[in-house]
């Protein structure tokens, strides 16, 4: 196995996860669990021993690391609901056998192969007998920045699969693409250095010493690099199957891209077949809003777009919009950016 017996002296031992720069969220009357992380990035390790019936999990931040190992009977109870977050994933196959469940489908994964989700997208790693997993999590402005020009090569930034992913979330704002990638066919030497890298970062991460920040960074676009550069992958984009009920809400926020108004109970029916009460509870449980709390989402958006990009008045664009109220409006889009309208144009105006 590869990093299990593997010890590292600023790595912390850990009775439970309260340490963890990983954060959980179980909202009330949702399905799914819902993850964020209190550092641009981290790399994790887990891995299923079952010769000394354990797990081990190890997460390296730029803020420290530490590692937490659990029987394999308890492991085995922990409760593997789909979840989404706000940050992207790299999950690569040390050893064993993966399988991802993301959506409503069912994907597996060898060694040396690999999973790109897309942030939001709902999917849970399932790990077979003697598996590992390293999974890298990245905010989005600091793969951006990753990307960006200073620190890539000779490729452009607009092959990576990241490009292709934030291009099809800004077609769809409150909605982010439900789309992965997968890695595929590595040969022997191309597994061989993405070891030699993994090892490379854990050594930084794991060491305090002045300049480790630019380091981490430089090793980290080398993995992104490796990953999307090298002719030995096969990859390939896929737009995940939806289950029903994920449908109806993808039908609400293309139905809300397109107009100017909050839906009524009658359209909502006429666009997804089901009664407006049972779309309801379905949104709830998606996404831990109301059907007109989604909406406005959408609403506060194009008038902060007709802000900055139009000459139209505020009364105007409250009439655009649906709201005959605009102390009401006023409020709302306060709530939501900080602003009051005039004051946000101002801002972005000048």
């Amino acid at each position: 196995m590869y990093l299990k017996s593997t010890s590292f002296s600023a790595v912390r031992e850990a009775a439970d996860l309260k340490d963890s720069h990983l954060v959980f969220f179980d909202r009330e009357g949702m399905d799914y669990q819902f993850i964020d992380i209190k550092a641009p990035f981290m790399l994790l390790y887990e891995a299923v021993d079952l010769q000394s019936s354990s797990t081990v999990y190890m997460e390296f931040s730029e803020e420290g690391a530490l590692c937490l190992r659990t029987p394999y009977e308890e492991y085995r109870k922990f409760d593997r609901r789909l979840h989404s977050h706000n940050f992207y994933e790299v999950t690569y196959v040390l050893s064993g056998h993966l399988t991802m469940h993301i959506e409503d489908e069912t994907v597996g994964y060898e060694p040396g192969e690999c999973c790109v989700c897309n942030k939001n997208i709902h999917h849970v790693e399932v790990m077979d007998e003697d598996t590992e997993l390293l999974l890298l999590l990245l905010k989005e402005d600091y793969l951006k920045m990753l990307l960006s020009d200073e620190l890539q090569s000779e490729a452009s930034p607009e092959e990576s699969v990241f490009s292709r992913f934030f291009a099809e979330n800004r077609r769809s704002p409150f909605y982010d693409a439900k789309v992965y990638a997968d890695f595929r066919a590595p040969d022997q030497a191309l597994r061989d250095r993405f070891l030699r890298l993994v090892n490379q970062l854990i050594v930084e991460l794991s060491a305090e010493h002045l300049g480790k920040r630019y380091m981490v960074r430089g090793l980290l676009c080398r993995f992104l690099e490796l990953l999307e550069r090298s002719s030995a992958f096969r990859s390939e984009v896929h737009s995940a199957r939806l289950s029903r009920e994920e449908q109806v809400v993808y039908q609400i926020a293309r139905a809300y891209r397109k107009r100017s108004a909050i839906l009524s109970r009658e359209e909502v029916e006429q666009l997804t077949g089901y009664c407006s009460d049972h779309v309801e509870r379905i949104v709830k449980r998606h996404l831990g809003m109301t059907l007109s709390e989604y909406g406005r989402l959408f609403l506060l958006q194009k008038a902060a777009t007709l802000l900055k990009e139009s000459d139209k008045g505020v009364g105007e664009i409250c009439e655009e919009l649906g709201y005959a109220n605009r102390t009401y409006f006023n409020r709302i889009f306060r709530e939501r950016y900080g602003l009051t309208p005039a004051a946000y144009r101002r801002q972005h105006r000048a």
